[in-house]
Order: structure tokens, then C-alpha cells, then sequence
């Protein structure tokens, strides 16, 4: 989340663009950890005032043993002895990354683990993990833990490494999954991405512009197909992939920006024909995350807070018609 180097890392990978469906893979399909049930976690953290540490897997996929017979040809720099690389090959003994079905076989054998060590897993997310007070989420590799101490959690993280999981204890959460998460000497949390957001106006040619706008979008602009506009790639204007920049901005609403998703979603909603218009109110938006890209999302308690609830008025995008169908129901 800083764009800065922490450590290098060499792998040996498969080839898996060679693999044979039926042949040496079947599923592939892993779940990973909805960006509401880190929330929660951090919530949960706040409200009770318990203890998050985060965890990383050591070469996560290699930990799990192989799925099915697997050989791969002999890789650059190794020579088998009393032989050739033609007549020579590896057979695999543990997952490897490139497999197709690495990652469901990684996930596969963690969630045995976890069901081994006692934790019971979560019926609405199948990333989520309790057993006791403590509660585990985990994205890929990455995983955080909740719960009542500190060493409630040392223990616990213990006990796993004693089950054959090598897991390098990174203590409380700093950046996680590309999100940065910052701790205030108030106890609440902090959410932000300022690297992403950074990466975006580098895609839309802004890194060094000044220009700035104090709202997400044109409040006197309203988008539609505008057929009648110039399409978006024939602009000398743009110089950038309209659907990759909705991709990094639609991670970033779901996770540390929830004031930019009605623009991204308005935005998106033209993915498929974007024209000059729809690239101008992009533009617009960069402006507002450049005059915006140090702050996120804040989570705090407000006891004099009761609960608040706010529609979705924008009537489903129809703002033609400008009534709702429904009565709103809570």
C-alpha cells in the first residue's frame, strides 16, 4: 500500500497453461473474504475493544500436499545426473504456484486444519472461522485474528504453527490486502488507499496536475448512453483504459471510499460503449480524488449515535420517471 519494496522473492512456478482439464485438474474455484466481514472485524475490534493480529501463511500454496500425480520438465539451471533434461523430469511432491488448482487445494487443506484445531466455519462466509472468542478471517494467505488479549492470540497462532502451518506473525494490522489500516491514539480505525489512488491518477495522466474538484461528480451532469457523443477511444484526450480504471475504482469504493461508489457505479454502467462524456466525468473524478487522496473511511464510536438508516434515492438510475415504485421497507 506504499508502493515500496519490503522484501524479494523467488519462486519456482508451473507452467499451468499447460494443463489438461480432466487430466491433471478439475475445480479451481477458492473462495476468499468479503471486504464486509473485514469491516466487521474491525468493528467488533472497536466496539469490545479486543485484539486483531494479522498473519501471513509462509509460501501459503506450497504447504499443501499435491492434488494428483503431477510431473514438470527439469527448469533452467538444473541437470539430472547420468542423464538429460529429454529424459529427465520432476515429479511434485507439495502444491506449486501456476497450478490451475492451487489456490482451491491451498484453501482446501487450511480449512482442514482449522476444523482440526477446533474452529468452526462460518455458514454466510466461508472465509470466516471462529471457535471460542477468537475469530479468524482469511484472504488467500492473508489472515487476521480477533480476539480478547493478545495472548489469547499468541496462543493461539502457536498452536497452529505446532499443527505443521508455517505462519509469520506480522503483530497488529498495518496493510492489509491493499488496504493501509492505521490504529488513532483515540482507539478508532482508520481505512486508506492512497497508493491505489495514486496509481489511478497515473493512469488518467494526472499525477502532477493541480486541478481539483470537491465533489465526486457533476451535480448538473447527468449521464446517460449519449449516443450522440464521440466514442471514448477515439479521443486524442484519453489516454487510458476506460474498464481498468472502473476495475481499480470499484476496489476502491468497496473498500476505504464508499463517497466515490455512486460515480463509479454511474460510470460503470457505460463499460461496454464509453463515450466522450462518460471520460470527461472520469476526469471529473480524478480531480476529487487528487484534492482527496489522503483521507478514507473512519471507523469510531459515537455513543450519542442511535441507529441511522439512508435510502437509495437515486431511483435506480431511472431519473426519468423520478418516483420511487416501492415504499422503502426496514
Amino acid at each position: 500500500t506504499t508502493n515500496t519494496i519490503t522484501k524479494y522473492k523467488a519462486r519456482l512456478n508451473l507452467h499451468g497453461g499447460k494443463q489438461e482439464f480432466g487430466v491433471n485438474y478439475y475445480e479451481t474455484y477458492a473462495p476468499v473474504i468479503t471486504w464486509f466481514a473485514i469491516r466487521l472485524m474491525i468493528v467488533f475490534a472497536l466496539v469490545f475493544g479486543w485484539c486483531l493480529c494479522q498473519v501471513d501463511f509462509v509460501l501459503a500454496y506450497t504447504q499443501a500436499p499435491i492434488e494428483m500425480d503431477m510431473y514438470m520438465e527439469l527448469p533452467d539451471g538444473i541437470e539430472p545426473k547420468g542423464g538429460s533434461k529429454a529424459t529427465h523430469v520432476l515429479k511434485l511432491l507439495s502444491n506449486l504456484y501456476g497450478q490451475k488448482q492451487a489456490g482451491r487445494v491451498w484453501n482446501q487443506y487450511l480449512v482442514d486444519k482449522l476444523l482440526d484445531a477446533g474452529f468452526s466455519q462460518s455458514l454466510i462466509d466461508d472465509c470466516v472461522f471462529y471457535r471460542g472468542s477468537v475469530i479468524f478471517i482469511v484472504y488467500v494467505d492473508d489472515g487476521i485474528f480477533l480476539g480478547r488479549s493478545d495472548e489469547q492470540l499468541t496462543r493461539m497462532i502457536r498452536m497452529l504453527q505446532e499443527m505443521g502451518l508455517r505462519i509469520d506473525d506480522q503483530g497488529h494490522p498495518a496493510d492489509y490486502v491493499g488496504v493501509n489500516i492505521k490504529k488513532l491514539s483515540d482507539g478508532s480505525y482508520v481505512f486508506s488507499q492512497l497508493a491505489l489512488i495514486e496509481a489511478i491518477l497515473k493512469d488518467l495522466g494526472m499525477s502532477s496536475s493541480h486541478k481539483i474538484k470537491r465533489v465526486p461528480m457533476s451535480s448538473s451532469k447527468y449521464l446517460h448512453a449519449h449516443i450522440a457523443s464521440k466514442p471514448f477511444y477515439e479521443c486524442d484526450q484519453f489516454n487510458f483504459n476506460y474498464r481498468s480504471v472502473i476495475g481499480k475504482l470499484n476496489y476502491l469504493a468497496q473498500t476505504s471510499r464508499p463517497d466515490i461508489i455512486f460515480a463509479v457505479h454511474q460510470l460503470a454502467r457505460f463499460s461496454a460503449d464509453p463515450r466522450k462524456d462518460h471520460g470527461v466525468a472520469m476526469m471529473y473524478l480524478g480531480m476529487y480524488l487528487n484534492h482527496t487522496k489522503l483521507i478514507g473511511i473512519k471507523f469510531k464510536i459515537q455513543p450519542d449515535k442511535g441507529f441511522e438508516c439512508y435510502a437509495d434515492a437515486d431511483f435506480a438510475g431511472a431519473f426519468s420517471k423520478e418516483h420511487s415504485d416501492e415504499d422503502p421497507v426496514v
